[in-house]
This record gives C-alpha cells, sequence and structure tokens, in this order.
C-alpha cells in the first residue's frame, strides 16, 4: 500500500469524523441565529434594493398628473383653493330687477364683455365666463370690478351676493372654477431633469420633483427648499408628506417659485421583519425608534428578543438591542442616536425546534405551541443507547442556556441537546473499541483505492 494515499485518506476520514462528531456534541453547534448574518457592507444598499424610502414613489406619476391638472383640473380643486390670475370661473346671478340700487352705465371693451348678460329681466340676469385679470380682478354688471385674487370660491360667491343686494330681488348667486391658470416654475438641484416647467396652480412640491423626472440617488428629500422671491421660503420634509399625509409639508406652489434638492447627507438601512425594509435618510436628533416608525413599524413575525445594529465603517463591531424594552417597555436606554452607515435587523420569530446529541433521529422540528420537552424527543425517535437523561440542556434563541427536564416548555428557537454518558464498565469500551475498529475499516478500503 502506498503510504502517501494511506495517509491522505486517513486525514480524509479524520476531518469527516470530526463534522459528525460537531454536529452530535455541544460544542460544536453553530449558536448564530438565523436572520442576523449580514455579510458584506460596503454599501447601505443590498438585496431589497439600493433605492432610499420615498425615491421611487416621486418618480411616478409627474406627466400624468400634470396632464390631468392642466385639463380637467379644475374638478380636483379643494373648498381651500385660492383664485389667482389666469383662473377661469364661471359666474351666474339670479334675480329680479328692482332694489334700492341705482344700475350704472359701463362702457365695456370687447374682450371684458360678459358672454350672456340681461340687466332688467328675470330668471338668469347674468351668466358669464370670467378670466382673472393680471390685478386679480374680474368684472361684473352692475357693479363693476370686483377683486377676486386671493379668495376661495365660496368667499367671492359670498362677496358677490352682498355687493348685488341692493341691486336685484330675490337675487341669487353661483360661481364655479372652470379651469385652472398655469404657472411656472424651476425645479433645480439633484432632480433627473432639472429646469423650468410649465404647471397648474394645485401643483405641490412633490408633483414638481415626479415632473423633472424625480430625484437622483444622491438627493435629499427631507430638506427640500422652497425659494421664493429670492428668499428660502420653507424647507419641507417629504417624509412627513409621505409617511404621515401632512399636506403642509408638500405646499402648493406659486409663479416663479424654484425647488432645490440638495445632497443628502446621512442615511441608515434597516432590514427584516419591518413593513417597509429599506434604506431611509435621518435628521439629526432622530433615533431607532424613529426608524422603526419611518418603516412602517415590526411585522407579527418580528421576534422581540433582540435586534442587530452594524455599521460599515466598523464590520466587525454588532451592537445587540432588546427588541421588547424598545418598543414595548420604551425604556430610553435602548433608544440609540442613529449614525451615518448603519445597518439594523429586526429578525423574526424561530418556528422550529432542533434537537441533537444522543438521540436516534437528530433534527429540525416544527414548533407546537404549549408542547414540553418530550414531544421533541419523540419526534427525534428517543434516546440513543449512550444518553445521558441527566445531562440535557437547552440553548435559548436569546443565547441564554438552562437545564432541562421532561416537564420544561419549550420555546420556538430552542435548540435541546443531549449529553452521552461516561464510558465505565466493560460494554462501554467495546463499544468505543467496535466503533475505531469500523473507523480503522473504512480507512483501509480508501486506502486500497
Amino acid at each position: 500500500m502506498n503510504f502517501k494515499n494511506f495517509l491522505m485518506a486517513s486525514l480524509t476520514c479524520f476531518i469527516l469524523g470530526q463534522g459528525i462528531l460537531s454536529a452530535q456534541e455541544p460544542g460544536g453547534l453553530d449558536t448564530q441565529q438565523p436572520g442576523t448574518d449580514i455579510t458584506s457592507r460596503e454599501a447601505v444598499g443590498g438585496e431589497s434594493g439600493t433605492t432610499p424610502f420615498g425615491y421611487d414613489q416621486l418618480r411616478m406619476g409627474g406627466q400624468t398628473s400634470l396632464a390631468s391638472d392642466l385639463s380637467g383640473g379644475a374638478a380636483l380643486a379643494t373648498t381651500d383653493y385660492i383664485l389667482g390670475p389666469g383662473d377661469v370661473i364661471s359666474v351666474i346671478i339670479y334675480g329680479k330687477g328692482g332694489g334700492s340700487g341705482r344700475m350704472p352705465s359701463y362702457n365695456l371693451t370687447p374682450d371684458r364683455m360678459p358672454t350672456t348678460t340681461d340687466l332688467g329681466g328675470n330668471g338668469v340676469i347674468f351668466n358669464s365666463r370670467l378670466t382673472i385679470s393680471p390685478e386679480g380682478k374680474i368684472f361684473v354688471p352692475p357693479i363693476g370690478e370686483v377683486n377676486a385674487h386671493g379668495r376661495t370660491v365660496a368667499k367671492l360667491q359670498e362677496d358677490l351676493v352682498q355687493d348685488l343686494a341692493s341691486y336685484y330681488r330675490e337675487m341669487k348667486v353661483s360661481v364655479f372654477l372652470v379651469s385652472l391658470r398655469r404657472i411656472q416654475i424651476y425645479v433645480l438641484g439633484q432632480v433627473s431633469q432639472p429646469g423650468i416647467y410649465t404647471i397648474s396652480s394645485l401643483t405641490r412640491v412633490s408633483q414638481a420633483v415626479s415632473l423633472a423626472g424625480g430625484p437622483t440617488p444622491l438627493a435629499s428629500i427631507r430638506q427640500v427648499q422652497i425659494v421664493r422671491g429670492g428668499k428660502i421660503l420653507q424647507v419641507v420634509d417629504l417624509y412627513r408628506f409621505l409617511i404621515e399625509g401632512r399636506k403642509d409639508q408638500n405646499p402648493q406652489l406659486e409663479p416663479g417659485d424654484t425647488i432645490i434638492l440638495p445632497i443628502s447627507g446621512r442615511t441608515v438601512r434597516i432590514e427584516g421583519e419591518v413593513r417597509r425594509p429599506g434604506i431611509y435618510e435621518f435628521q439629526t436628533g432622530e433615533k431607532l425608534t424613529d426608524l422603526v416608525v419611518m418603516a412602517g413599524g415590526v411585522t407579527p413575525q418580528a421576534s422581540l428578543e433582540e435586534l442587530k445594529i452594524e455599521n460599515i465603517s466598523r464590520p466587525k463591531e454588532v451592537i445587540s438591542i432588546n427588541t421588547y424594552k424598545l418598543l414595548v417597555d420604551k425604556d430610553p436606554k435602548t433608544d440609540r442616536d442613529l449614525s451615518n452607515g448603519d445597518v439594523i435587523t429586526v429578525p423574526s420569530t424561530p418556528k422550529t425546534v432542533t434537537v441533537v446529541g444522543q438521540v436516534q433521529k437528530p433534527g429540525t422540528f416544527l414548533y407546537q405551541p404549549g408542547t414540553l420537552f418530550n414531544y421533541y424527543l419523540g419526534l427525534a425517535g428517543g434516546f440513543a443507547e449512550r444518553a445521558n437523561g441527566g445531562s440535557i440542556t437547552i440553548t435559548r434563541w436569546d443565547g441564554s442556556s438552562l437545564k432541562c427536564k421532561r416537564d420544561t416548555p419549550i420555546r420556538p428557537g430552542d435548540t435541546i441537546v443531549i449529553g452521552a454518558m461516561e464510558i465505565k464498565g466493560w460494554r462501554d469500551y467495546l463499544s468505543v473499541a467496535m466503533e475505531g475498529a469500523t473507523l480503522f475499516f473504512i480507512i483501509f478500503q480508501v486506502a486500497k483505492k
């Protein structure tokens, strides 16, 4: 027999034997918990995508919303819509003449002539579509010019009723918004297509960003600047609109407004059992609980034992936070400040129990609520010949361990280890000798080949 081949075969069998034994002995268990391993943190990204939260929403629907606003957008105007130059409204006056006021006479130019008037008849006295002038006015006989700029439709209608009361009896006024004014704005900074855009007066900041192709990967959507008259009028946080629906953080725009998206400074990533895993931009003072809220909270499958925090700048450092204390007890000591590059993992609750060691059929079994040790011992085929019933330990999902008795309640994620009896009698020595002879025979057969 070639000695080199014999040596290589012996080494191979030894390695295989060590692998088999490590799966059965407590010291050889893989104690790393599923759902907490993050092998690569070169960038705050990953399999679930590298696009920060909100970017996809702001890239969708820009052209569609603009088209609907400019064509039939008047129907979308809310009751608090403020009228301005360029808006077209319909004014209809019903009533009878004979009020206390005197009908004035007007020299109307063709461009200011109402569409339909009947100043002396009954029924419809005035019916016209009127465009609000650059000065913010409309012309309504017999009172003349009326200021419409800065008023809602309801307020303008109320003012017209008061102004016309002295001219007509049994009078009624109806005012409708027919079409919206168009305005020009500028969208600059970290957007895909910066430039000048013509929009409707209903357009809000988020729609303007969409119209400009959406944010670039470097953009901040939490520090969006609205510049009016050469000064920063407001800095809006579009997270507050996207998550909470706050319209004050997504205001309507005025003619000449400039929207600027600066470069984002700090981001973190949250993954695992949260409703909206992904990359999030964060601001000074925001903590771990703020991030969980932004991510929609944890799912029902989330483990309340602990979550993990890693950072791309410190790949070997892993911080564990008790999830129950953080989210249920609201312990301020567990609520950490966020750092740029943090990666937070919320693991799922385990659903299995593993039985290893001196049993007939070691393996992993589906957890059943309310079950005891004996249930899983039966699934594993019962004790093996050399099992030591007094040396049974349970390693919990959180890393703690305890001695196990037959009536010990089992939890999901538990690993049950059945120890072996010490070698005492001649039967034990014979058993070990037989195992050794078997191993030597295997080595010999491999070496012959």
